[in-house]
């Protein structure tokens, strides 16, 4: 496992970045590797591109200082710099997720329902609110942007759950209002949830029942189902990638994103592409 200072992301982009290689004008990433630049280059078809990128995110990795990764088949503690995509436990991603990632500390510990926008304070929550703390369950709950109801059964279920790219902290009411319906823009409201959230009947296509998260997180969770569907070879509809790929568009990776996908990598060992190269999503037309 690579580790990683968080405030030194700016120097370790400058280390690990190669300007004399470029994918639409984004700065390179050693962690994918000299092949997967040349290859882009040399113009991978759509298919290709998936595959190859499934391939970096589930193969090993051989870590090399100040230079491009290798993607070859290594042994975890054994051979000097390989790491690979962590499995955590549940508890352990909800510790991480709750008590590091999205934990805001100002005069007290908070975390942000995501969805609704609203911030809960340590002290709202019976002080289970901290570093490495998982809130009340009654309160503030895990969110799986893919829903766990379809998950890929040939991929290791407890790895999908506890997928750091997919989670995020919401209220508990609002995690059952969404339960495992399909994100799209809401045109009419069929269910009360907050006042930042919508649950209903989307703007495009059939009266089939949408939730509409705000519109500052809109790209996140778009950049997360992307990544999931690389990932574990998952499929998207036709109906929910539109929109995905809308917010994608309108709600694009921020310095907050940066920030979360260095955590995440630093505890897991894992890239997301679409956070690192956004303009990968141009080049496939289907997910």
């Amino acid at each position: 496992m690579i580790r990683w200072s968080l405030g030194l992301v700016v120097l370790w982009l400058s280390f690990h970045a190669f300007a004399n290689i470029t994918v639409t004008g984004e700065r390179p990433i050693t962690y994918y590797g000299e092949k997967f630049y040349i290859d882009l280059q040399n113009g991978l078809n759509e298919n290709s591109l998936r595959a190859e990128l499934h391939t970096i995110l589930s193969s090993t990795h051989i870590f090399n200082e100040g230079t491009w990764d290798e993607i070859t088949s290594c042994q975890v503690g054994r051979t000097q710099g390989c790491y690979q995509h962590l499995t955590f436990s549940y508890s352990d991603a909800r510790k991480k997720l709750f008590g590091d990632i999205f934990l805001i500390q100002s005069d007290q510990y908070y975390l942000k329902d995501v969805y609704c926008n609203t911030s809960y304070s340590s002290q709202q929550v019976g002080g289970t609110i901290g570093p490495g703390l998982i809130p009340d369950h009654n309160v503030l709950n895990t969110e799986h942007s893919w829903p766990q109801s379809k998950f890929n059964r040939q991929f290791r279920l407890e790895q999908q759950k506890s997928d750091l790219f997919i989670l995020y902290p919401v209220s508990t009411r609002i995690n059952s209002s969404r339960g495992n319906i399909e994100f799209g823009e809401v045109y009419k409201t069929t269910s009360k949830t907050c006042a930042a959230a919508k649950r209903g009947h989307a703007v495009r296509g059939s009266s089939a029942t949408y939730f509409e998260p705000p519109n500052e997180i809109k790209g996140d969770i778009a950049r997360s189902l992307f990544y999931f569907a690389i990932r574990y070879n998952a499929s998207l509809s036709q109906e929910q990638e539109y929109f995905l790929r809308k917010w994608h568009q309108q709600d694009p990776v921020d310095l907050d994103e940066l920030m979360k996908q260095e955590k995440i990598y630093y505890f897991q060992g894992i890239r997301n592409p679409f956070i690192d190269h956004p303009s990968l999503i141009n080049l496939m037309s289907d997910l």
